[in-house]
């Protein structure tokens, strides 16, 4: 976008996340119309799954969006004693996590919450799927999360001044 809003992807955590970045409120409800059409809904839901968090940084809008794939991990269904009540939501994703139970947060270690983290987020093949209904929403900009140099379109252009932008890891 020409303001330097982004729309970025951060693949390498245990949460798959996308980042919108922005100067005002419309450029990122626009980013966000965009990422969310080309997030997957099961047929049985009205809307995509996901958790959101949402903070200003000075001027800066900054939105992380976390998809999902599940509602609730295994562990939550287990037989009790077994079960744990961890229902990973907008803080859990974002690193806080809250543990109704004195006993489950006595069980939780590193490993069984990594696994939690990873088995209710999107997969590696689901986050591809995703940049590639972006790139078609918008496929004048580079739309891919390596280093590569930004893909140009030429056109004619007019203006009393014009500004170009590059940024690592753009989505939109």
């Amino acid at each position: 976008m020409q303001d330097g809003s982004s729309l970025s992807c951060f693949q390498d955590g245990v949460f798959k996340v996308f980042i919108i970045k922005s100067r005002s409120e419309e450029a990122d409800m626009t980013l966000f119309k965009r990422l969310y059409d080309a997030l997957p809904a099961r047929k049985d839901e009205s809307e995509p799954r996901m958790n959101i968090v949402a903070w200003r940084d000075g001027y800066d809008y900054i939105t992380a969006v976390l998809p999902r794939r599940r509602h609730r991990p295994a562990c939550y269904d287990e037989p009790e004693g077994e079960r744990m009540v961890i229902s990973p939501g907008a803080l859990d994703v974002a690193g806080l996590v809250i543990s109704p139970r004195e006993d489950d947060f006595n069980r939780m270690t590193e490993n069984k919450l990594t696994s939690i983290l990873k088995e209710v987020s999107i997969t590696e093949n689901d986050m591809e799927n995703i940049t590639e209904k972006l790139k078609a929403l918008d496929n004048s900009q580079q739309l891919s999360n390596d280093n590569a140099e930004p893909h140009v379109t030429v056109g004619i252009v007019n203006g009393q001044k014009i500004d170009f932008y590059t940024q690592q890891s753009p989505i939109v």
